[in-house]
């Protein structure tokens, strides 16, 4: 098999070693690859690209959410199976699909897993495999520390949340539904997987081949109202309030004041922004189905 393989020797603790098993495992099982490592933000995305036009069979990430991201970004469309190898902080991809932790586990699904056809998210111009969010955690996102996340991972996280929840209140934002409704909110999430931020389940009615986007709007985000679902989150059970309005999307219209976006846990950008669901466009080397016991 002709492998592309991305990998991020920054995503997470010891990835340089183990982006080095990965190959390793690659050539045993007589592959043919080549490597890109990246060394900064938008080199997996230029690397993919290039990958969409030249004849591999399929193409490897290692690294993590961010890393897949600019990944997708460069490669769809495209027929080519993208897999991927979770080296990074939160790794929703992987706890959403069951592909392993392991590296030798998670490099033979890759190798011989069947690749399936997923949606993705688009905010603006920048498409989005597991969410994009704006307001609190697009906040915290813009704020944090690259070199404080690399030392301490999901701590970067919580230190920047603090440093916005100390701010104040929410900015105000509008949001157009494709129907023309217009609704008052101070915060939103648009989610393409059941999971957010690592283990918390947000969206358990959402999947990766559903053509339309799980939404979470909160009308009222004061700071009572965020320690309650960040509270209720970590518990595991489901954040639901007359604050909160859940519906499910083909596309939206956000405005607001320069408020931060995020996506899949990077920042892009700020308010105003368009946001849509785009099929037929990308094939993600996963885990078979299990089957329900009888």
């Amino acid at each position: 098999m002709k492998v592309k393989l991305i990998a991020n020797p920054a995503a997470g603790r010891k990835a340089p070693e183990k982006i080095a098993a990965i190959r390793a495992r690659l050539l045993r099982a007589g592959c043919a690859i080549d490597i890109t490592i990246t060394g900064g933000r938008g080199d997996a995305e230029e690397a993919a690209a290039a990958a969409a036009v030249e004849d591999w069979e399929r193409i490897l990430v290692a690294g993590g959410d961010g890393t897949l991201n600019e990944a997708i970004n460069g490669l769809v469309p495209s027929p080519i199976p993208l897999g991927f190898v979770p080296l990074g902080t939160a790794n929703v991809l992987a706890l959403e699909t069951g592909i392993p932790g392991q590296i030798a586990d998670a490099v033979d699904l890759f190798l011989h897993g069947c690749p399936k056809r997923v949606v993705t998210g688009t905010a603006g111009r920048r498409r989005f495999l597991l969410m994009a969010g704006i307001g609190f955690d697009a906040a915290t996102v813009h704020g944090m520390n690259p070199l404080v996340k690399r030392l301490s991972g999901k701590l970067a996280y919580a230190v920047s949340g603090l440093q916005v929840f100390c701010r104040g209140p929410a900015a105000p934002m509008t949001v157009t539904l494709e129907n023309g409704a217009r609704i008052s909110a101070q915060g939103l999430i648009l989610g393409n997987v059941k999971r957010y931020g690592g283990g918390f389940l947000l969206f358990p009615e959402a999947a990766l081949e559903e053509p339309l986007l799980d939404v979470c709007l909160f009308r009222r985000l004061s700071r009572t109202v965020l320690v309650r679902c960040l509270w209720r989150l970590a518990r595991g059970a489901r954040i639901d309030s007359p604050d909160i309005l859940r519906f499910k999307t083909k596309q939206a219209f956000v405005e607001g004041e320069k408020i931060p976006v995020q996506v899949d846990g990077d920042p892009e950008g700020t308010l105003p922004m368009s946001f849509a669901s785009s099929t037929d466009e990308l094939w993600l080397v996963m885990p078979p189905e299990k089957k329900p016991a009888i």
